[in-house]
């Protein structure tokens, strides 16, 4: 009887995803051949890539891209400003030059303050690091 068992335990079967599986491993559950996962394993590591497929790359790419704009649009203004404050001193036209330097230092310290390039950057880092991560297990069940 112990041999049967034995034997029924090392006999290969398939995965839902029809791969090969090589038997069972010490506590008895069923692996797939060469990385050592189960099938649930698998399973869940599947629902997790299509989490981060669907919703949390797309979420951080999307809030990279906003990001992005705010941040090319303050490079951009603040210089623009700080040069119409220098040809409204230089026009004899004081109340432009005011209001167009105190927007260049409210957007000065709105970019650089609200570290807006770091924020930024924390975004495509998410992102880079989800799609790597799914990478990663997908090449580990399709071992």
């Amino acid at each position: 009887m112990k041999k049967n068992l034995k034997t029924n335990q090392r006999q290969q079967c398939r995965c839902l995803d029809g791969h090969q599986t090589a038997g069972s491993n010490e506590n008895g559950e069923t692996t797939k051949q060469g990385n050592g996962w189960n099938v649930e394993m698998e399973t869940e590591m599947r629902e997790i890539v299509k989490v981060l497929k669907t919703k949390d790359r797309e979420d951080y790419e999307r809030l990279g891209n906003l990001v992005l704009k705010i941040n090319k649009f303050l490079a951009i203004s603040s210089p623009l400003l700080t040069g119409i404050a220098a040809v409204g001193s230089f026009l004899g036209s004081p109340s432009l030059a005011v209001a167009a330097g105190a927007l260049t230092a409210v957007v000065n310290s709105f970019e650089h303050g609200g570290q807006v390039g770091m924020v930024l950057e924390m975004y495509r880092n998410c992102g880079g690091f989800f799609k790597l991560l799914e990478e990663s297990i997908e090449s580990t069940i399709n071992t």
